[in-house]
């Protein structure tokens, strides 16, 4: 795995990120929370650190704690704690869920984290039905649920600047190009394997310059 500024990922995973927390507020004095620390997930708690943003990763386990530390995260919340959302109801401004399946997502709880108004944006694509949802879902803090749209041509320029300024390296696996390399990649996507973007290289020794 090669960690560095790689442009390629920042054009979809990244934006998919970057254009979701600006366009909701995240920055310095703000409380982010990351739902998934996966290909797109990870440039959420990046780019969210980057805008000056106290960043939260929630995942279901602590097995990708001490890389989401590594990225920079104040802090991390297991789902699979006992009474995991209670500490922190009401604390967080803006919660990115880029969540690949909503299987045993108990989506109040998740809610429950939100202060008064936060908003939960969902920009992952979870197979099958995904959430149900009430009105009463959202009485107790009058949260506002929604999703993103694409990233504009300004956007992806404010975004590669403040990659540059701030440094920002995302977690690239680079993987040779070919029958081997996209039959390894595609499994390990399969198998949840990957940490945390995959990049093929080696075009030209496959199919000449």
């Amino acid at each position: 795995m090669c960690e560095h500024m790689s442009i390629a990922p920042m054009l979809c995973a990244g934006l998919t990120a970057y254009s979701p927390l600006v366009r909701n507020g995240a920055g310095p004095g703000k409380k982010v929370g990351i739902v998934g620390l996966g290909g797109i997930g990870h440039f959420g708690l990046l780019f969210a650190k980057a805008l000056g943003a106290e960043t939260w990763v929630i995942s279901r386990t602590h097995s990708k704690e001490a890389d989401a530390k590594k990225m920079g995260a104040d802090g991390f919340i297991a789902t699979a704690d006992k009474d995991w959302n209670e500490p922190h109801a009401f604390t967080f401004d803006l919660i990115i869920n880029t969540a690949s399946s909503s299987e045993g997502f108990d989506l109040e709880k998740y809610l429950s984290l939100l202060d008064v108004h936060g908003r939960w944006i969902s920009v992952g694509m979870p197979e099958g039905e995904g959430f149900q949802v009430k009105a009463q879902t959202f009485l107790s803090n009058g949260c506002l649920f929604g999703a993103s749209h694409l990233g504009s041509r300004k956007e992806v320029l404010a975004m590669l600047q403040l990659a540059a300024d701030k440094g920002v390296e995302s977690w690239v696996e680079e993987i040779d190009i070919g029958v081997e390399g996209l039959k390894t990649a595609l499994t390990r996507l399969h198998n949840n394997d990957v940490k945390y973007r995959f990049t093929l290289t080696g075009y030209d020794k496959i199919f000449g310059a």
